[in-house]
């Protein structure tokens, strides 16, 4: 067709019909992107009806451009990779006060430990916050929220500070299975080995994925990675199992705080109950407590912060 219309234009109308193609195709693939951005943040049904009706080549130039990158509201200087609409919420949250003092009380050479990164929110800050000064160990279970935190880590250039390791914690070290309750990236709530979530109620995965649990205490001695000098423990029901199998680490005289996400499901919830009796024996106390929400109705989200006494 090419050599066909060759023979009837001439050379400057030949040039002419390749600009206007070449202007067509950026203004169809302008429009796609902008529409493929437009769609991340539709309802999810709606977004998936306006991606299918494509042909297969716009498609995937859409989905090839559809994630991006966003300044977080947590740090001025942390860039945030945004593939949906849970990436993008999470890159919109702050600190509270509380975290904030907790992470300004750590001190250069200081060890922190994310337990249940997510897509890195703490280990970001703190390795931003701490100039590189502190040195960050996050571990996160689902593939697809790795994937997400290893790109954070990467497009902030952090990867001297932060260390990420996809395994799941536990009381000892064994293979189990992974149950996922949601498979994009940024999504909580899953499991290991049972099909009860935080609130004790049955659930069924959407995928199960075998893999390697550690207890922290092996995990640390194997690899001979520092004490923590301070852990984040945001796992979604697992806390207890996680404690059990880093009890020798919490007794080095090297850690000295740790901060737990904790779900109340009562006003005394035997968990909870259970972690404030496990800290009082190895020698810590509860320090603060911080309410995610003033309702007062169950469950209850609170930050717990212990300290060694």
């Amino acid at each position: 067709m090419k050599q066909f219309a060759k023979r009837f234009l001439t050379n400057s109308q030949w040039q002419f019909v390749a600009v206007m193609k070449s202007a067509v195709s950026v203004f169809f693939l302008t429009t796609f992107r902008f529409l493929g951005r437009l769609i991340l943040f539709l309802p999810e049904w709606l977004g998936q009806f306006g991606i299918n009706i494509l042909p297969a080549e716009s498609r995937a130039r859409i989905l090839g451009d559809l994630p991006f990158t966003r300044e977080a509201k947590f740090h001025p200087r942390v860039w945030c990779y945004i593939s949906n609409d849970v990436e993008y919420r999470r890159s919109k949250k702050v600190l509270s006060s509380e975290m904030l003092n907790w992470i300004n009380g750590f001190k250069e050479g200081d060890n922190f430990y994310d337990i249940g990164a997510n897509i890195g929110m703490f280990s970001l800050f703190t390795a931003k916050y701490w100039h590189g000064k502190v040195e960050v160990i996050a571990f996160e279970p689902s593939f697809s929220t790795f994937t997400s935190l290893m790109r954070n880590v990467a497009i902030n250039h952090l990867e001297d500070t932060i260390s990420c390791f996809q395994i799941a914690l536990g009381k000892s070290t064994r293979l189990g299975k992974f149950n996922y309750t949601s498979l994009k990236a940024g999504a909580a709530l899953h499991t290991f080995d049972t099909f009860k979530n935080y609130r004790r109620d049955a659930f069924t995965p959407v995928f199960q994925q075998p893999m390697l649990c550690y207890a922290l205490t092996d995990f640390i001695k194997e690899f001979d990675l520092p004490i923590p000098t301070h852990i984040k423990l945001d796992v979604d029901g697992t806390e207890l199992e996680i404690l059990h199998g880093a009890e020798s680490i919490l007794k080095n005289s090297k850690t000295e705080s740790v901060m737990i996400e904790i779900v109340d499901l009562s006003e005394h919830d035997e968990r909870t109950l259970s972690i404030i009796q496990f800290f009082n024996q190895l020698g810590y106390k509860c320090q603060e407590r911080f309410l995610h929400s003033i309702s007062l109705d169950f469950p209850r989200i609170s930050d717990y912060f212990f300290v060694k006494i």
